[in-house]
């Protein structure tokens, strides 16, 4: 594997056990991913500088916490801040470990309750330098991260860090895994624009590297992008036509027209609770359409 011939860079040639590259491995700013929860895939990432190590999320508890930080420390690169992709408990169960650094967060983003004092939070985008360091006047001239939020998806406070020398986007939660992680506090209608927000960062070569699974290329983007769009469309195409949400499913498997969407079960229940509920609060509800006579 390619590795920058510099005589100043100090980070380690090899990377503490389980972590592995990334994207691009020939500059002075770098990704590595490592499972942390083999069970479903769970993944922390580190954007790794000759100085200093930026991690993000911190795996589902203070013990993981805890090993991630010495790794890097053993490594000779210690963690130096920690940018979290939402704040869901697998990301912030081992925060409690980093209490002492700067944490940076989405400010829509539900956080544990500890006491933070370096926590700083953003609304829409937000540069930092991966070694912590600040340059004159603020300038990061080395280093620079880019902490994007592209609007409500996942959750209310998804977080997509772009590292443009590594040609990678740590996305959280927003994609990964064999199909969508829907949640309680997901917004069906917005995540396939928050998508787009990802791959209008990526290059035809760039990667999206989630909190769970494999890297994923911008077809695979799109293809997921798809399928949040396909479900929350069909939803509206079911209230406009009078069906309630307990014969949504019935209805959808009735219709030959439906859109070819593969997703399990539970996916299209959880994806249809959340677009009737989310058309429901803007007063967009399912109406008996009465026929008409003499027409």
């Amino acid at each position: 594997m390619d590795t920058p011939d510099s005589s100043t860079d100090t980070r380690p040639t090899e990377l503490p056990e389980g972590w592995s590259w990334q994207g691009d491995t020939t500059t002075d700013t770098r990704v590595a991913t490592r499972d942390v929860r083999p069970e479903d895939s769970l993944v922390v990432a580190a954007v790794v500088t000759p100085t200093g190590v930026t991690l993000v999320d911190t795996g589902a508890d203070q013990t993981t916490g805890r090993h991630l930080r010495d790794q890097w420390e053993a490594a000779g690169t210690p963690v130096v801040q920690v940018i979290l992709s939402h704040g869901h408990p697998e990301q912030t169960g081992g925060l409690a470990a980093f209490a002492d650094l700067p944490i940076l967060a989405h400010e829509d983003a539900e956080l544990p309750d500890l006491e933070l004092p370096a926590l700083q939070t953003f609304g829409l985008i937000t540069a930092v330098a991966a070694d912590g360091s600040t340059g004159a006047d603020g300038v990061i001239d080395r280093h620079r991260l880019e902490a994007c939020f592209f609007g409500k998806a996942h959750t209310a406070g998804d977080v997509v860090v772009h590292v443009p020398a590594a040609g990678v986007a740590l996305v959280g939660d927003l994609v990964g895994g064999a199909h969508p992680r829907l949640d309680r506090d997901s917004t069906l209608s917005t995540w396939p624009s928050a998508i787009d927000g990802v791959m209008g960062l990526m290059s035809e070569a760039g990667v999206a590297v989630p909190a769970r699974g494999k890297p994923l290329g911008k077809q695979e983007l799109f293809l997921r992008r798809a399928d949040l769009a396909g479900l929350f469309g069909e939803a509206e195409h079911l209230i406009s036509s009078g069906v309630k949400r307990e014969d949504a499913r019935r209805a959808i498997t009735e219709d030959a027209d439906a859109p070819d969407i593969d997703l399990p079960d539970e996916v299209w229940d959880t994806g249809l609770d959340l677009a009737y509920a989310e058309l429901a609060a803007r007063g967009v509800v399912p109406r008996t359409h009465l026929p008409l006579f003499g027409v």
